[in-house]
């Protein structure tokens, strides 16, 4: 459940501390209440990879390069209370073949289709409120997820942070992350986010364990260098004695970036990041993600993503 804890911390890195930095006014950042649309494509050079764990499933060979495409798309749809909620879909690609080099003499390699399609559903509900007269920002998501083989799972998350400090410079958050539908024997987590604006030009945003400092080169143009943490995941049919006929095939990583991004409008945008991924681990685990079968180690990649937002007031 490593791997859907940091999936859920990326999509909080967005929305929560988004949040909670002070606009130039001095008020509150209020880029939401809209529909938003998110296109990225990009690619990441191939390498080495090895099965390791699992006695008949030993084996190792060669990752090519991969073409990753993601859209994300997100609607309003009533407000209630002090919050929204939001319907959302999604649909991601990935091309990359697996080339086996030494497969175990026994039982025989995992078959990787070459082509990988993932979509899915779900409800969003974002909300503020106050407590101890402390701002109190909230962020649930209950997700359905299909592949090319049919319906595979419903996950989801909750998580709330607070707004401890808040000054028109800097702002510091605390907060946890709750996972839904979860085998993790401690499916609580907790997180810091902190924000710093050091000038016109420079600031820091951090989400622990994230980090990225950022320098703005106008009004529509920045520059932002640090590490984004994340995962990513697809289904596969194994054909292989050891696994079911279908496996989740997942991985999370660290990445060390530069990203470029420039603002056409407050709610059209568009950038480009590039860096390298170290993958913290791999594994194929069941079509529910709840039971693991086998780890698989990763060559370090270089990449490169292009990626495009446009959002459209509704209220």
């Amino acid at each position: 459940m490593r791997l859907f804890f940091l999936i859920c911390l990326t999509i909080l890195a967005q929305s929560l501390c988004a949040q909670s930095m002070p606009t130039a006014a001095g008020g509150m950042d209020k880029k939401m209440s809209g529909i938003n649309v998110h296109v990225a494509s990009g690619y990441r050079s191939g390498g080495d990879y090895e099965f390791t764990g699992h006695s008949k499933l030993l084996h190792s060979g060669t990752a090519s390069d991969a073409y990753v495409t993601n859209v994300r798309l997100s609607v309003p749809v009533m407000k209630i209370y002090s919050g929204t909620l939001s319907l959302s879909g999604h649909y991601n690609y990935m091309h990359q073949e697996f080339k086996p080099q030494m497969p175990a003499a026994s039982a025989g390699h995992v078959h990787f289709d070459d082509n990988h399609h993932t979509w899915g559903a779900a409800a969003i509900y974002n909300f503020r409120s106050t407590l101890w007269g402390k701002m109190l920002m909230g962020h649930a998501v209950i997700n359905a997820e299909c592949s090319r083989y049919g319906f595979e799972r419903i996950s989801g998350f909750a998580a709330a942070t607070m707004l401890i400090k808040r000054t028109e410079y800097s702002s510091f958050s605390a907060g946890a992350v709750l996972l839904l539908n979860s085998a993790s024997r401690w499916p609580l987590f907790p997180f810091v986010t902190y924000w710093r604006k050091f000038n016109d030009k420079w600031q820091l945003s951090l989400v622990m364990p994230q980090c990225h400092v950022q320098y703005n080169i106008s009004q529509k143009d920045k520059l932002m260098l640090g590490t984004t943490i994340g995962g990513e995941h697809y289904y596969i049919r194994p054909k292989h004695a050891e696994l079911p006929s279908t496996c989740m095939y997942s991985r999370s990583y660290v990445r060390p970036e530069l990203v470029y991004e420039h603002s056409f409008t407050p709610l059209m945008r568009c950038s480009v990041r590039c860096g390298s991924i170290f993958y913290i681990n791999g594994r194929l685990n069941s079509d529910s993600g709840n039971r693991k079968y086998v780890e698989i180690e990763h060559d370090a990649s270089a990449f490169v993503q292009v990626a495009f937002s446009y959002g459209l007031k509704l209220f």
